[in-house]
């Protein structure tokens, strides 16, 4: 099929939804971007694969966590290649878990995929997933690249510090687009920690909402300079998730 831009789009790997007589996409190519959302430990057979849950001798090897991780990540690298795309080609990757306790070892599992160039990204924490006992899932968006299409890590946009256990890019550049990561109104220094003084309303009734002063630090300290430093602007932007 194709989109009105005559861009042709099409489903990757579509499996069975299990007890339903539907169907799902693992991933989808549009033109020269491959989407992947629901990324997930699952096998697409049961909730979570075997190797993730070792029913028997749960605790041998890497924890869970990180086999959880592993086997999702094994996802992704399958819709990507079938889709004529790469870890090296990612140019956002959302995550999503149940508990922060298994960040870590999705951090580790995340950034040997990427092989240290990982891509903007933004985590959130949920209460659960459609799937039992699963405890994380991802969205990735990639390009497909060609002699004049390709993916650029801006490694000095940065207009904050990032810290190395998650250690993403400040920005990316693929093409005329620009993708930056998730921003909150963490302190610019790491002894100022959690909120930056900025965005703290001081003592009083009169001196601001917590949300509005938070919203004026991300898009004055952090948001408009990293798009500054990519050659792009407030007025160029397509797509905000809040």
């Amino acid at each position: 099929m194709t989109n009105s831009s005559g861009a042709a789009t099409r489903p990757i790997l579509p499996v069975a939804v299990p007890n339903t007589p539907h169907r799902w996409a693992r991933g989808i190519r549009a033109g020269r971007w491959v989407f992947a959302t629901g990324q997930c430990g699952t096998d697409y057979v049961h909730a979570l694969a075997p190797e993730v849950l070792q029913s028997g001798h749960p605790f041998d090897g890497p924890s869970r966590a990180h086999r959880e991780a592993k086997r999702l990540f094994q996802n992704v690298a399958e819709v990507l290649a079938e889709g004529g795309s790469s870890a090296s080609d990612v140019v956002r990757i959302d995550q999503y878990y149940t508990s922060p306790d298994v960040v870590d070892a999705y951090h580790e599992t995340r950034r040997e995929f990427f092989k240290g160039k990982i891509p903007p990204s933004t985590s959130n924490l949920h209460r659960r997933f459609a799937r039992a006992q699963q405890s994380m899932e991802v969205q990735v968006m990639a390009a497909v690249p060609d002699a004049n299409f390709s993916v650029r890590h801006e490694a000095d946009a940065g207009a904050y510090k990032i810290h190395p256990s998650s250690g993403y890019s400040p920005a990316l550049s693929a093409g005329d687009f620009r993708f930056v990561p998730g921003q909150t109104a963490e302190a610019l220094r790491e002894e100022d920690a959690p909120i930056d003084p900025e965005a703290r309303r001081a003592h009083g009734l009169w001196k601001g909402t917590p949300i509005k002063l938070e919203t004026d630090f991300i898009i004055r300290r952090k948001l408009t300079p990293t798009l500054e430093a990519v050659g792009a602007g407030l007025d160029t932007v397509v797509k905000a998730q809040i």
